[in-house]
């Protein structure tokens, strides 16, 4: 009877005691700013809460604890448990010792509270029942509106309060949702623009529009607006159409990356803009890419969004980590949060953002493309961090991921491809030509990137698909020995001479030069054959986009032979710049070739070459002063055999004399012309094509591509 009292005593002392330290007492937690605070608390003893499927996205703010208060209000509350909050969680249970004297007694609102800038995560009311019946809270200066759910407008301490403007979206996801989606309609209009190119082709059955064009001077005014090279040369080479993609692209980070910055969690935005940029930039990292294939937008305009993107994605990046790092020093949690696998993996990517953008700058990139070239590797860091530090990142990452993976396996299966090198020839000027089997461009312009084996096993160098006009099976490289790579193609070459294959049976012998093609790639700004009047001005090795698009002409002529007079057809015109006669010999062979096709009357097309050679005795320098109905040079022996109107000019070609001449030649007609070569004869070649159009009988626009080798 005795051990029966004594038990009822120590049961009834127990309750008391539960009773008076509220255990079994339990809320769910109300999020507060932007941190992802999520699961229910419990009082399990006097030393002990419990938060059951606990969840925190963002642990990133200094000084983070678990606070009390008798109010609803944790701004009047205190610190309950020592242990700050460094780690996020994505569920399970987690123990809060109450280590600073305080128990449940104490305070009837759990919530975590950031100590250096005075900021709420959350909150929870403890009740007997468990419920969640917490409350909706106020912080130290809100308003009636900011509790309705309008932004705060705290500052920090000691600092002046700021402006009214507050960002569109209060929720940083959702704002780099949005932003992703508006830089994607970018590339949806960059694809309608080429829309109406694509129609007029499929409807003019493959013919170009040889009727005079009437545009409009409006029309003509934006054409030379967008056309003239950059007015700011000395800055920048952008073309004005750049200059509006780049203003649209800083314009979009700008609109929807407005941060009043009050709270150091507030720089979790520029983390989210962070993986959307990165996101953008994976989608146009592909060769095959999809935006190219199908959407038709040029491939030197993905790579104009590429780069910025890029660029873009390592300034969000630091943004991001810089000012999180201010603030962690500021509050004396810098080595804490370093700690954390999160925070750490986070610093991964960031660096592997670094070094990538400084080995794509310019100055760089072309001393050092391989470094270049592999560095990129890294992005597969940024990746991994990504998935790690962030808790939503899929949704941006995975679309550009799953592209680059297509696009790998498709550059697997180019290794199955037999490859063969039929001749390998030299020229003066350090320039080797190489024709191969295999490859073949699908259109202009488009690039291979080669690797020779006995040159070196992991370095891949990009260079122009060039068409043979004689064959259909076959095509050519021309790599000149500029840099260091191409001077050891060079002097590899050398051992073989002008050596040919030879064929036994029905197998070919061995290549003496093995070589590995990846490629073509790549989709042009022109629909070359909707236009009657094709210009192609070329600087040295520059020509080799031009030969290209001459035979792709060739083979539309061709497909045309007898159905269509020859006003009816194309017109194409050459005018190549060298530096010495001797480069003439480069490519005379292909140049002869296209010539005779064109000379054949039932083959709808007309060819003109004019070559300039502006090195050798009795060239000028001065373009404003050459004549560009100079006689002729007296060349070396086959300089002139690609041709009856082929012709070769002393000095430096007038080039607005020479466009002028082509309007006056083809009154009204549209044309597109192909520049590549140095940076100032693509400009020069931009001035002249706008130089007098828009006169009443001559309205015809010259549509410009450009191509400057680099990478």
């Amino acid at each position: 009877m005795f051990v029966l009292r004594a038990l009822l005593l120590t049961t009834l002392i127990w309750l008391v005691q539960a009773a008076d330290n509220k255990i079994g007492y339990g809320g769910t937690f109300v999020q507060g700013h932007e941190g992802g605070l999520e699961g229910t608390v419990v009082v399990e003893n006097s030393e002990t809460l419990v938060i059951k499927d606990y969840v925190l996205a963002d642990a990133g703010a200094p000084a983070l604890y678990w606070w009390g208060s008798i109010t609803d209000d944790l701004v009047s509350g205190f610190r309950i448990s020592n242990e700050q909050v460094v780690e996020i969680s994505d569920g399970g249970d987690l123990r809060i010792p109450l280590d600073t004297g305080k128990t449940p007694n104490d305070f009837s609102t759990v919530g975590l509270w950031c100590e250096r800038f005075g900021v709420n995560f959350g909150q929870a009311s403890l009740t007997a029942d468990g419920d969640a019946a917490s409350v909706k809270f106020t912080s130290d200066s809100a308003s009636d509106s900011e509790v309705e759910g309008d932004a705060p407008s705290r500052t920090r301490p000691g600092a002046k309060k700021s402006n009214n403007i507050k960002p569109i979206f209060a929720d940083e996801y959702l704002t780099a949702r949005v932003y992703f989606f508006c830089v994607l309609g970018l590339f949806l209009l960059e694809s309608l623009a080429h829309l109406p190119l694509y129609l007029s082709s499929h409807f003019n059955d493959g013919l170009p529009n040889s009727l005079p064009s009437r545009h409009s001077g409006l029309y003509l005014f934006f054409h030379m607006l967008f056309t003239l090279p950059s007015p700011m040369a000395k800055i920048s080479n952008m073309a004005p159409i750049d200059l509006l993609r780049l203003t649209a692209l800083i314009g979009l980070n700008i609109l929807w990356g407005w941060n009043r910055n009050e709270y150091t969690s507030d720089f979790q935005l520029y983390g989210w803009l962070t993986l959307a940029n990165g996101g953008l930039t994976l989608l146009m990292a592909a060769r095959t890419n999809l935006f190219a294939i199908v959407a038709r937008i040029p491939s030197t305009t993905l790579l104009f969004y590429h780069r910025w993107l890029g660029r873009i994605t390592a300034i969000h990046a630091s943004i991001h980590a810089i000012f999180l790092m201010i603030s962690y020093v500021k509050s004396e949690q810098l080595a804490n949060v370093v700690r954390t696998p999160r925070i750490q993996v986070g610093l991964m990517a960031w660096i592997s953002l670094l070094l990538i953008l400084i080995t794509s700058l310019a100055f760089v990139r072309r001393r050092l493309f391989e470094t270049f070239y592999y560095l990129h590797a890294l992005f597969l860091l940024f990746v991994i961090g990504a998935f790690i530090h962030a808790t939503r990142a899929a949704e941006f990452i995975v679309p550009g991921l799953a592209l680059w993976g297509i696009d790998r396996l498709i550059r697997f299966t180019y290794n199955f491809r037999r490859i063969e090198v039929v001749a390998v020839t030299q020229h003066p000027g350090n320039l080797t030509k190489f024709r191969i089997t295999g490859p073949r461009s699908h259109g202009p312009g488009q690039i291979a990137w080669i690797q020779i084996p006995a040159v070196s096993l992991i370095n891949w160098h990009p260079f122009t698909i060039v068409s043979v006009p004689s064959s259909s099976s076959e095509a050519m490289v021309a790599i000149r020995g500029l840099g260091g790579y191409t001077k050891k193609v060079q002097s590899q070459a050398a051992e073989f001479g002008n050596k040919e294959m030879i064929t036994v049976g029905s197998s070919s012998c061995l290549a003496p030069l093995k070589m590995r093609v990846d490629g073509p790639y790549g989709v042009g700004h022109l629909q070359w054959g909707r236009y009657p009047v094709i210009v192609i001005v070329a600087g040295g090795i520059g020509i080799t986009p031009g030969i290209t698009i001459a035979c792709h002409i060739v083979d539309l002529a061709r497909r045309m032979r007898g159905k269509v007079d020859v006003g009816q057809g194309w017109h194409v015109h050459i005018l190549w710049v060298l530096k010495t006669a001797q480069y003439t010999t480069w490519f005379q062979e292909e140049l002869a070739q296209l010539t005779a096709i064109a000379a054949d009357p039932s083959i709808p097309m007309t060819f003109d070459l004019r070559i300039h050679v502006t090195g050798d005795k009795g060239s000028s320098l001065d373009v404003e002063k050459s004549n560009f109905e100079a006689g002729a040079l007296t060349a070396e022996p086959g300089a002139h055999a690609m041709g009856p109107r082929s012709h070769i000019y002393s000095g430096r070609p007038d080039l607005k004399a020479y466009f002028q001449a082509l309007r006056q030649q083809y009154l009204g007609l549209d044309a597109a012309v192909s520049a590549c070569g140095p940076r100032s004869l693509i400009r020069s070649v931009r001035t002249a094509a706008v130089a007098d159009q828009g006169h009443r009988d001559n309205r015809g626009a010259y549509y410009v591509e450009e191509e400057v080798f680099e990478f």
